[in-house]
């Protein structure tokens, strides 16, 4: 197959593929993907209560630019009676995938052309830059991490691109890099180490003048001046969010309340998460890549590592969106293997490229039979797709609640709440109802194994006719969560 025929097939194998993880990929990946986007697009719509949202919301440390975009898709598809918060959610995924294929290609058509033509390196950094077992279900994430990704990737892909001929720079691609610099900070203030890398960058390797500078922090600025005005229009008043961010989470480290970690145990998270097979080769990339200093990733990437390994609260999330740059780094280890004396000189690099090639498409495999995030939306939309017409009795245990995970802390779900359900904790049923209430009615049971393993529930469920349909184990959650019904199948 030729070159150019190849370099038309995979992009378009890739859309298939990330259209379809769209599609299969209910609910989110975390809290903030939900809670923190689309219920406060839902509350400007005038279907929430201010007081059922996150109390980000209160705080006013949450960037508006992403709800209002949430806003304006969700209201576009009211206007055509498309109400369906599954296929609402649905088309907002889809929209992150039409916005980053194109983001991901042009970072590959960019940064290819210094990549040796021999040995299927660039075939290899073209299936890398789209099929890594973990990018489809990242890359249709409706998340600040994802988009802040997408904007990262036209950063570094447009400053290459203009810094490509040094004699002759082409402006006009190193000042849009500027906006699409800023843009990634307001969608995602952690970007915030980004931006200093890239001005470091400009500074003391391009050794750009101070007029060529204020040009680029002008520009840079103009997504700030978008975010101010979408947070007027998200919080009612003027708020900065970017500051009300630091004030909020830094300086009075609010964030920790969430959970601290220590570097070790970070560096061990995501290694784990992200497999070993692609994070070890990923490192040693990053650290072959010192040797080049000059190189435009490297003063992306590790301001933004230390930043987030400084800071004491830390999530796998937080590094999702330097994982597109990952292609890049398997591929710096690859060529340089070949670069030394001995077996990695040729074949053993072809054969580094094979083994990594097989381990990863297995791993794609087992992440499209089974997606993690949030798949409390499985059991909702099971219950939606089964019940739309029709009352629904659902018992839940206390921290089993599928259409709101969080109520507890005072938070509701509800952008995929049902008006025809009816809510009963599992510990009220068994201590205080009477089971006649639910003869002859749709039910609909949610708990944990070990709940279900205790006595009264197991009588409970036989006295209620009762059978298991569906079992999920959430990342969100320490336990597994099982569904039972007696529903028709």
């Amino acid at each position: 197959m030729p070159p150019w025929l190849i370099n038309r097939v995979i992009p378009v194998l890739a859309l298939l593929l990330y259209g379809i993880t769209a599609w299969i990929s209910k609910g989110y990946y975390h809290y903030d993907e939900h809670y923190q986007i689309i219920e406060f697009a839902f509350f400007k719509m005038g279907l929430s209560d201010v007081k059922t949202l996150a109390w980000e919301y209160q705080a006013g440390i949450r960037s508006g630019i992403q709800p209002f975009i949430a806003f304006l898709i969700c209201r576009s598809c009211y206007v055509l009676n498309i109400k369906d918060p599954y296929i609402l959610a649905f088309v907002l995924r889809l929209l992150s995938v039409l916005l980053i294929l194109p983001c991901k290609y042009f970072f590959y058509k960019v940064s290819v052309k210094s990549v040796p033509a021999g040995n299927g390196h660039q075939l290899f950094f073209l299936l890398a830059t789209f099929f890594i077992w973990f990018f489809p279900y990242l890359s249709v994430r409706f998340s600040a991490e994802n988009w802040s990704a997408m904007c990262l990737l036209m950063t570094v892909s447009l400053l290459m691109a203009g810094y490509s001929k040094e004699k002759d720079k082409q402006r006009r691609l190193i000042y849009a890099s500027a906006f699409f610099l800023g843009l990634a900070f307001t969608i995602r203030f952690q970007s915030a180490f980004c931006v200093l890398g890239v001005i470091g960058w400009m500074l003391f390797v391009k050794r750009e003048k101070g007029r060529e500078m204020l040009i680029y922090i002008s520009i840079l600025i103009i997504p700030l001046l978008l975010e101010v005005l979408t947070d007027r229009w998200l919080y009612n008043k003027f708020v900065f969010a970017a500051y009300q961010y630091f004030l909020v989470n830094i300086v009075h480290d609010r964030a920790s309340e969430f959970g601290t970690m220590t570097v070790l145990s970070y560096l061990w998270m995501l290694f784990s998460d992200m497999g070993w097979g692609v994070a070890v080769f990923a490192m040693l990339g990053l650290a072959i890549l010192c040797i080049d200093y000059k190189n435009i990733l490297l003063w992306i990437i590790v301001p933004f590592i230390i930043g987030h390994l400084i800071v004491p609260h830390k999530e796998t999330r937080f590094m999702f969106p330097l994982m597109h740059f990952i292609p890049y780094l398997l591929l710096t280890v690859i060529v340089f293997l070949e670069k030394q004396k001995g077996f990695f000189a040729t074949k053993g690099a072809v054969s580094l490229m094979v083994v990594f090639g097989i381990y990863n498409l297995v791993a794609l495999t087992c992440l499209t039979r089974k997606l993690p995030g949030a798949s409390d939306k499985d059991l909702t939309y099971y219950i939606h797709r089964k019940c739309r017409s029709e009352e629904v009795y659902l018992i839940f245990e206390n921290n089993c609640h599928p259409y709101d995970p969080i109520w507890e802390l005072g938070v509701k779900e509800n952008f995929y709440a049902e008006k025809n359900i009816r809510y009963y904790t599992l510990d009220l049923v068994l201590d205080y109802l009477n089971i006649d209430v639910f003869k002859n009615k749709r039910i609909v049971l949610v708990a944990t194994p070990d709940k279900l393993k205790d006595y009264n529930t197991t009588q409970l469920i036989k006295q209620l006719g009762l059978h298991k349909t569906m079992e999920i184990q959430p990342v969100l959650y320490s336990d597994k969560m099982l569904l039972y019904d007696n529903l028709k199948p």
